[in-house]
C-alpha cells in the first residue's frame, strides 16, 4: 500500500457535502504474476447538495498494468477478463476498475423530509479464483479499494428539481466482427442528476485503430432554473483501419464536443468546440474542420464520414426543442461495406471520437 486517504467536507455557505476516498498501491504482483502493475490508484468521489447529487471515479488510473501476460493500455469501467478454467477453476475472473455507484433524490412532488444522496465504490483490481491449480484454494483479492458517500437534506418547501441531463464520451467504438460485441475504449458517462466522469489514455491500440494520447470527459449540472451538460473526446495521431499501405482515415488531432442547455422554455444543443485537423482519407488530404456529415467513399473498403452530427430528435443540427434536446458528435466513422476489404468482415463499423450531451428542463 502506498497511500490511503478519505476527505469529507460540508459547506454551509454553498449547502454542499463532498466525500472523496483515495487508495494507491505500488509494486502490485498477484498470484504469481497473474496481475502486475507499477502503480494502481483508485478514486471515489460523491457530491450532494440541496438540489442534486452525483458521483465520479475521475482520477482512477493504472500504470504498466499486465493481466495474464497481456499489457492493458486501455481499461474501461467494469472490464472483466475471464481466466482459463483449467488453471483457475470455472467462473474465475479478473475485474478492473470496478465501479458500483448510485444517486437518489426526493420523490417527485415531495417538499419535506427528502434527501439527495450519492454513493460510489471503486475496486481497481478484483481477482476471483475458484480453484487454483495445484492447491485447489479459492482466492478473492481486491487492490486499491475506494469508497465515498455524500448526502444533503432537501430544503423545506422546495420540491425535487425537475430537470435531468445525460452525457457520455468514447474514444473508440470498434465492431470489427458484426457477430461479436464491440470493443469500447475510453467510455465515460454521467447520471441523470449530473456529475463528472473523466479518463486519460496514454495510447490507443485496437485491432483497427492506433493513436497517441487521448482524453474523454463528460459533465452535467441540474439547477432550479436550468439543466446543462457537455462531453468531449480528444485524440492525437489517429490511424483508422490501415489497408493497401495507407490509413483508411487519419488525423493529427481530433476533438468531438457536444453541449446541451435547457431552461426557460427553450432547449438547444450544439457541437461548439469540435475540431478535426491533419486529415487524410484513403491517402488523400482533406481540409481541416470539414462541414458536418461529410461522407467520402473509399474504393475497395466503404465509406468514411467526418464530423458526423445527429440530433437526438433525428436529423442534422441545429438541435432544439422547448423542454429538451440532445446531440451526438462523431469525429471519424468508417463503415466497411465491400466484401473484398482486406482482413475485415463486411459490415465492420469503427467510430473514433464520440461525444453525446442532452438536457431537459420544464
Amino acid at each position: 500500500m502506498l497511500r490511503a486517504s478519505s476527505t469529507s467536507t460540508v459547506n454551509p455557505t454553498t449547502n454542499t457535502a463532498n466525500d472523496t476516498g483515495v487508495s494507491e498501491t505500488a509494486g502490485v504482483n498477484l498470484v504469481n504474476s497473474l496481475v502486475t502493475a507499477d502503480v494502481v490508484r483508485g478514486v471515489a468521489s460523491a457530491q450532494a447538495s440541496g438540489f442534486n447529487s452525483s458521483f465520479s471515479a475521475a482520477g482512477s488510473a493504472f500504470k504498466n498494468l499486465v493481466v495474464n501476460g497481456v499489457q492493458m493500455n486501455n481499461v474501461n469501467p467494469n472490464t472483466t477478463i475471464n481466466l482459463p478454467p483449467s488453471l483457475f477453476g470455472p467462473g474465475s475472473f479478473v475485474k478492473l476498475l470496478e465501479e458500483i455507484g448510485s444517486s437518489s433524490q426526493p420523490a417527485p412532488g415531495q417538499i419535506l423530509g427528502g434527501t439527495y444522496a450519492a454513493d460510489l465504490t471503486v475496486n481497481m483490481i478484483r481477482v476471483h479464483i475458484t480453484r487454483q491449480a495445484g492447491t485447489n484454494d479459492a482466492i478473492d483479492i481486491v487492490i486499491s479499494h475506494a469508497q465515498a458517500h455524500a448526502d444533503f437534506p432537501q430544503p423545506t418547501g422546495c420540491p425535487a428539481l425537475p430537470g435531468t441531463v445525460s452525457g457520455d464520451a468514447t474514444i473508440v467504438n470498434e465492431q470489427a466482427n458484426p457477430s461479436q460485441l464491440p470493443v469500447v475504449v475510453g467510455f465515460v458517462s454521467i447520471p441523470p442528476q449530473g456529475g463528472h466522469d473523466h479518463q486519460n489514455l496514454n495510447q490507443l491500440s485496437t485491432s483497427l485503430v492506433s493513436g497517441g494520447t487521448s482524453v474523454s470527459d463528460s459533465a452535467g449540472t441540474v439547477l432550479s432554473s436550468s439543466s446543462s451538460s457537455s462531453s468531449f473526446a480528444r485524440a492525437q495521431n489517429v490511424c483508422v483501419f490501415p489497408a493497401f499501405g495507407v490509413c483508411t482515415a487519419s488525423a493529427t488531432a481530433i476533438v468531438s464536443q457536444a453541449n446541451s442547455t435547457s431552461g426557460g422554455g427553450t432547449s438547444s444543443s450544439n457541437s461548439q468546440g469540435t475540431s478535426l485537423l491533419g486529415l487524410t482519407v484513403g491517402g488523400m488530404t482533406v481540409s481541416n474542420n470539414p462541414p458536418p456529415n461529410t461522407t467520402i467513399l473509399v474504393p475497395g473498403i466503404g465509406s468514411v464520414t467526418l464530423n458526423e452530427q445527429t440530433c437526438d430528435s433525428g436529423g442534422a443540427p441545429p438541435c432544439s426543442g422547448t423542454t429538451s434536446s440532445g446531440i451526438t458528435v462523431r469525429a471519424i466513422h468508417v463503415i466497411v461495406d465491400n466484401p473484398n476489404a482486406p482482413g475485415v468482415p463486411q459490415g465492420a463499423d469503427v467510430i473514433v471520437g464520440e461525444a453525446h450531451a442532452d438536457s431537459s428542463h420544464p
